[in-house]
């Protein structure tokens, strides 16, 4: 008896985080497809009046329009730049808040389509954007992963 319920709780303990984990996921379809869900569940609020407002397609290139706190209004164009600490820096920080940004980003890199994200501090009237490469995805992402 004890062997079936130890067996149970084992079942349960891998099955509850696969489940968890698959809320709120979109397996199939296209980029075009994904980007499209995605705008339509826009705005997608995180902690700390960080939210993404907008994920459009134009043509080749995915947008994307990511409010910050006001309080980054003041330093955000120190913090982007073209060279690969400064994108390495936002893909740790945007993968951080979860989805969807680790599968956008894996979905990019395997559909070959370039990233522009345009940060709006919240309440801020100025933005800044930065521009990731496909390339950008296959190195950063890896170095990412072996940190």
């Amino acid at each position: 008896m004890r062997k079936i319920v130890s067996l149970l709780c084992l079942f349960a303990a891998v099955m509850i985080p696969m489940t968890v984990s698959a809320q709120g996921t979109f397996a199939f379809g296209d980029v075009d497809t994904y980007i499209a869900m995605l705008n339509g569940e826009c705005p997608i609020e995180y902690d700390d009046a960080w939210a993404l407002n907008a994920i459009e397609s134009d043509g080749d290139t995915v947008g994307v329009v990511l409010q910050t706190p006001s309080s980054l209004a003041g330093f955000l164009s120190m913090l982007i730049g073209e060279g690969e600490n400064y994108k390495r820096m936002w893909i740790k920080q945007l993968e951080n808040f979860g989805r969807p940004w680790e599968n956008l980003f894996r979905r990019l890199s395997e559909a070959g389509r370039p990233l522009v994200i345009t940060f709006l501090p919240k309440g801020a009237k100025t933005t800044e954007t930065i521009v990731f490469t496909p390339e950008d995805y296959k190195t950063l992402c890896a170095k990412a992963q072996d940190e």
